[in-house]
């Protein structure tokens, strides 16, 4: 998925490569604690943590499904109106564009903003559409921006060397003359058709998800804030903000970002985002410090929630690039990961569970400071861009080592394991993943729900699992969202650009999200500390 080539190198770097507000110095209360204020991390603190009462636990609530925007599903025929196919003949085609001998249309040159084929559709029904477009691409995976009436409305993912329908779902149209048209990201497809088919209301009982975790020796703290993130899910969405600092430690709560869009809204996120880039040994091993642990404590001693992930640098014997972007798979040694998990590689295992050992380290901090961890582990392998996302069976090889090890040797209780694979092929199994994060950088300004990327996490399990969206570069529109049936549980802006000015969401929309009903932001969060833990009946 080239989002995250086109985003390169700035957002996830720890000295001159990340990107960050720069907003000024943090106004902060002199009753919040300052990290400075936070007691150093030592061994003995880290042997006798404070051990709270077991906290009641209680029946869930009973399930209530949003109130969608149509009252009941559509029978057969109750629409009035009948599929309609448009072949591709019959299509405008724009730029280098040309209609073939099977009768498709492509193919699509990559990023070229010409190159569009365009449908006219006139609809007697205002409803919720299926979209199929009759497609097939060239080289595998590609994925292309559909616009309705001349705005962004999702991304078409194609994958099939012969045509095949690829749809889109939950797609919001209103009575008369629409235009519905394909634009080249990745390009190298062709179509032969579009039919829309009505479609009834989007189905409510998707947020009926677990309050339980995978962990079944989970602490209070993780088990109350899944009670909290179960209960709401479908009815809000969490406000979240990638606000990492690394060196510069201008990051958290009260920092970064957070600050910015503090200054903005007067409101701060909820969830706050954070990194165990700096603490990788091989990142160490030249110098990098961080912060980011205390400022996680920061975070959640003022009752905000916090997600971490982890830009996992390869360890420095392979490293063929610069040494600070070792994560990408383009700055480590071809085919490294592959042979260490196939057991070819011995020394090169024993530094991965040295890297795992460390990371483990600082998790330990937070679980003895009590707090909860929405914790991201080897996110987005499926793009391949990550070392290790360049062998499937490696990286669901490691991800099993990287649970059983944090869960059942490090005794890791605060963790919520959110699975951020990004391919039905790279699930690692129920049993491992609490939440299913999905990663979306639409275009700028483009404030669609994002429903189709919803559906498709959806379909990684016949399990419910709840679904976030793990990163995103644009805001969504929670109106339109909670009408689609896609209300994320929570979402997290990554750093720099994509908040730091209007190039990607517009002031104006970044407070009409951060004060919508639909919403929570930090100010809102009940204590979390005292959140009941229901039981799932």
């Amino acid at each position: 998925m080239k989002y995250h080539l086109m985003r390169g190198i700035a957002p996830v770097l720890a000295i001159v490569l990340l990107t960050l507000c720069g907003c000024g110095a943090p106004v902060k209360s002199s009753a919040i604690p300052k990290i400075s204020d936070i007691p150093s991390r030592t061994p003995e603190a880290a042997a006798s943590p404070t051990v709270p009462a077991a906290r009641e636990r209680l029946p869930r609530p009973p399930f209530e499904a949003p109130v969608p925007t149509r009252a009941e599903p559509l029978a057969p025929g109750q629409s009035g109106q009948d599929p309609v196919t448009i072949q591709a003949a019959d299509a405008a085609l724009y730029g280098s564009l040309r209609l073939s001998g099977d009768g498709g249309a492509g193919m699509f040159e990559q990023k070229d903003p010409l190159d569009m084929l365009e449908f006219t559709v006139n609809l007697t029904y205002e409803g919720f559409y299926r979209l199929d477009f009759e497609a097939k691409s060239s080289g595998g995976y590609k994925e292309n921006t559909v616009r309705i009436d001349g705005e962004p409305a999702g991304t078409l993912v194609t994958d099939s060397a012969e045509y095949e329908p690829s749809a889109l779902q939950n797609i919001y149209l209103t009575k008369g003359e629409h235009t519905i048209a394909l634009t080249a990201v990745w390009g190298w497809i062709s179509v032969k058709s579009l039919t829309l088919t009505p479609q009834g209301t989007p189905d409510g009982n998707v947020y009926n998800v677990p309050a339980g975790l995978v962990n079944p020796n989970a602490d209070d703290n993780a088990l109350a804030l899944m009670s909290y993130l179960a209960v709401n899910y479908g009815r809000v969405s969490l406000a979240g903000q990638q606000s990492q600092g690394d060196w510069q430690s201008d990051h958290g709560l009260f920092g970064g970002e957070a600050e910015h869009i503090y200054e903005l809204t007067g409101k701060r996120p909820a969830v706050i985002g954070l990194d165990m880039i700096d603490y990788t040994p091989s990142r160490v091993a030249n110098g990098a410090r961080s912060t980011e642990v205390e400022a996680a404590i920061e975070a959640w001693e003022n009752n905000a929630i916090v997600t971490f992930c982890w830009h996992w640098n390869a360890p420095e014997q392979y490293i063929t690039g610069d040494w600070w972007s070792a994560f990408y798979t383009e700055h480590t040694e071809p085919g490294f990961f592959k042979e260490i998990m196939d057991g070819d590689d011995p020394e090169g295992y024993d530094a991965l569970i040295r890297d795992i050992d460390a990371i483990a380290a600082e998790l330990t901090i937070l679980r003895d400071a009590g707090v909860p961890v929405l914790w991201r582990p080897l996110h987005e392998a499926s793009g391949g861009w990550f070392w290790w996302g360049t062998d499937r069976e490696s990286y669901l090889e490691l991800y099993a080592l990287l649970y059983d090890r944090l869960t059942n040797l490090h005794n890791l209780t605060n963790l919520i394991w959110v699975w951020n694979g990004q391919h039905k092929n790279w699930y690692p199994g129920d049993n491992m993943a609490d939440i299913i994060g999905e990663d979306v950088y639409a275009e700028q300004r483009s404030y669609a729900s994002q429903v189709n990327r919803f559906l498709t996490a959806l379909s990684y399990t016949d399990a419910p699992k709840m679904i976030t969206l793990s990163e995103n570069g644009v805001l969504f529109d929670p109106d339109l969202a909670s009408r689609d049936g896609s209300l994320w549980s929570w979402w997290c802006v990554w750093n720099g650009d994509f908040v730091s000015g209007e190039s990607y969401t517009e002031n104006e929309m970044l407070r009409k999200v951060y004060n919508s009903e639909l919403v929570v932001t930090h100010d809102e969060l009940p204590d979390l500390k005292t959140h009941p833990i229901y039981i799932d009946e």
